[in-house]
């Protein structure tokens, strides 16, 4: 997936930031419906704002005007974080789907968003050409900052 994606960094903003929102949002009592609407919307707004301080820094660096080939060119650029964004979005929904309470779909969808940064710091790795301790290390990494959304999620607990 990250291989086939232009911007696999998208991928995993979108991935980090829905885990990191229902981190946040996981001690308030709310519905599926309303914590589907907060990580689309969530992902949505990050997807355009992101889009557009890439634009604008272009502009500033390129010294280009705003038009409406460099903002959809940017939104275009962005567009991973969706994606990556439904991730957890997905295990929330089916989770849903099946039964579970909310509290225990959040929990879910957290921790897919979690595995979701290791499995992706893994791949890049391979990829890359890692093998032994290298890989470990990117495992590592993906770990400590899939382990900074649950210790989000402990804090507003």
């Amino acid at each position: 997936m990250l291989r086939t994606a232009e911007n696999p960094g998208g991928i995993v903003y979108g991935a980090i930031l829905v885990g990191a929102l229902l981190a946040a949002e996981s001690g308030h009592p709310e519905t599926y419906t309303e914590a589907v609407a907060s990580g689309l919307t969530g992902a949505a707004v990050f997807w355009l704002l992101h889009a557009y301080a890439s634009a604008l820094g272009r502009r500033v660096a390129h010294q280009e005007r705003l038009t409406a080939r460099v903002l959809m060119q940017s939104l275009g650029d962005e567009w991973a974080i969706i994606p990556g964004a439904a991730i957890p979005l997905s295990v929330l929904v089916i989770a849903g789907l099946t039964g579970s309470n909310l509290e225990d779909a959040v929990n879910v969808a957290i921790w897919a968003s979690v595995a979701s940064i290791v499995v992706l710091e893994i791949g890049a790795g391979i990829n890359a050409g890692a093998r032994g301790m290298e890989l470990f290390f990117d495992a590592a990494i993906g770990a400590v900052l899939g382990g900074a959304i649950l210790a989000l999620k402990a804090i507003l607990s």
